[in-house]
């Protein structure tokens, strides 16, 4: 995990604190440790710097999730699926909680569990990338290839967003100066957009113009 991510992460924990009524110092200290052990590696830390949080503060969302990620990458399923059942508990709609439950119930074996809970991500989100490509290895781990398929053309298409906001900041570049920036934005957007569509034909253009200006 990147420093400007654990940044985020922590600036959500404090948001979270925010609206308890009464904010715990030492909560919030305590998931500080946990994240920056979790980004670093260190999943027993992180287990148990997240578990003091939670000691202090047992509903609080960002320290439930910490811990069920790290207790599943540590292999320990028991306190993986308790933690992020409960994170889901606390999440008004699925998100990450749901995504790290399904792979918890993957990892334990437990397919029809995980199944349901992807399927509930991939309702309340059905651009979640990570989701759908968790729904296409579940319908693989039952041999349902038209399934994965569909999951997988699913992601594809939602990843052309991602597409289409390369090739917005590249227009930006390019009109600040930046050409060597814009054509790193442009040569993104070609591998995420789909290759029969006209944002494609387009951005391929855009390159072509951008690079043969700079000859």
């Amino acid at each position: 995990m990147r420093p400007r991510i654990l940044i985020v992460a922590v600036c959500f924990a404090v948001s979270m604190l925010a609206c308890q009524p009464a904010p715990q110092e030492r909560v919030l200290r305590a998931y500080a440790r946990a994240a920056a052990a979790y980004a670093s590696g260190d999943l027993e830390a992180a287990t148990e710097a997240a578990r003091e949080s939670l000691g202090q503060a047992r509903d609080f969302l960002p320290a439930a999730i910490v811990l069920g990620k790290a207790s599943y990458f540590a292999g320990d399923d028991e306190e993986a699926l308790a933690s992020l059942k409960r994170a889901l508990h606390l999440t008004p709609r699925a998100g990450e909680a749901a995504l790290w439950l399904a792979r918890a119930y993957r990892g334990a074996g437990l397919e029809t569990e995980a199944r349901q809970t992807c399927e509930l991500l991939v309702s309340s989100d059905p651009q979640n990338i990570a989701g759908l490509r968790l729904a296409a290895c579940l319908a693989l781990d039952r041999n349902d290839i038209p399934a994965a398929a569909a999951y997988l053309d699913r992601a594809v298409e939602s990843a052309g967003e991602a597409g289409l906001v390369f090739a917005d900041r590249a227009a930006l570049r390019w009109a600040a100066g930046d050409a060597p920036g814009a054509e790193a934005d442009l040569a993104a957007a070609l591998v995420t957009l789909p290759r029969s569509s006209g944002a494609w034909q387009a951005t391929e253009e855009l390159l072509a113009r951008i690079t043969g200006a700079r000859q």
